[in-house]
């Protein structure tokens, strides 16, 4: 699921609670698999925050015991995120009042706007990860052929491999892979997948197709086709919020719908590569 702020924010506060339940549970950039699940946003909402961590400084083992300790500060280092950008709701019910129709009528509305809206910032994310350029944002696998059914699972441990070594200092591995309709329907068809147990979340059930490798695999309609297949994410290579600043439903008579119903609203939206390295892209083959 992912996490969705309300920092900030001005308007209804009954269809708030639709609004934020509706992106909650519909986007496939699920925080702790494909995304960074330790990020804040002001008291304003105008940014969010995270933070990363600095180099290590363990010793290569060569020092004597009891010898001084020479130290150096790194720690970690705080990242924002301007959510300046937005994702508007701008919709009219025609002929239906808001103070004489069932709060259903209307509730239902917004979420479905905000199912549109969870889609968008899906679009965005994914685009923001693949859109990049290779070794700038994000790192490519190397050896990448045109996958089928017969290859595509061995292809994916091999991509995870080349994630294990290039991250071997760090002892990081990848949470989860984003794999594009293409990819899903090879996988499915591989019998060394198997597919995941139910869970108790019916959204997360629909996004999560099973486990390979230990990585959670994210069916994402959304990702470029063109660009690659599949990737490997770390949650800690990505950054990704959202965050309702207004909302309002309200009548519609002033804007010349007589009678009518206005849904209007702003999220707050914002992506950052954190760490290219967590980040492997399997390349479409030529």
């Amino acid at each position: 699921m992912a996490t969705a702020f309300a920092n900030g924010f001005h308007g209804d506060d009954a269809s708030l609670g639709y609004i934020l339940k509706t992106l909650e549970r519909k986007s496939y950039l699920i925080p702790g698999i494909i995304t960074n699940p330790s990020i804040s946003v002001n008291v304003d909402g105008s940014d969010a925050y995270y933070f990363t961590r600095g180099a290590s400084n363990v010793g290569d083992g060569s020092a004597t015991v009891g010898s001084k300790l020479d130290y150096t500060s790194t720690g970690v280092t705080r990242k924002t995120i301007p959510l300046n950008k937005a994702i508007q709701i701008k919709d009219v019910l025609p002929l239906v009042n808001v103070s004489s129709v069932s709060a259903d009528v209307v509730g239902d509305r917004v979420i479905y706007n905000s199912l549109i809206a969870a889609n968008e910032f899906d679009t965005l994310g994914v685009a923001k990860i693949t859109s990049g350029t290779t070794g700038t944002d994000y790192t490519a696998v190397t050896g990448n052929v045109a996958l089928t059914t017969a290859n595509v699972y061995q292809e994916i441990l091999n991509a995870r491999k080349q994630f294990l070594l290039g991250n071997k200092a760090k002892g990081m591995k990848p949470t989860g892979m984003l794999v594009g309709p293409t990819a899903e329907a090879l996988i499915l068809q591989n019998t060394a997948f198997v597919r995941s147990t139910p869970v108790g979340d019916a959204a997360v059930q629909d996004a999560v197709i099973g486990k390979i490798g230990g990585m959670q695999v994210v069916s994402c309609p959304d990702l470029d086709e063109t660009v690659c297949p599949f990737l490997l994410i770390n949650a800690e290579g990505f950054a990704a919020v959202t965050n309702v600043r207004s909302l309002s439903v309200t009548a519609a008579d002033a804007a010349g719908y007589p009678n009518g119903t206005l849904i209007g609203g702003e999220i707050g939206y914002g992506f950052e590569i954190a760490d290219k390295s967590l980040i492997y892209v399997y390349p479409t083959a030529a």
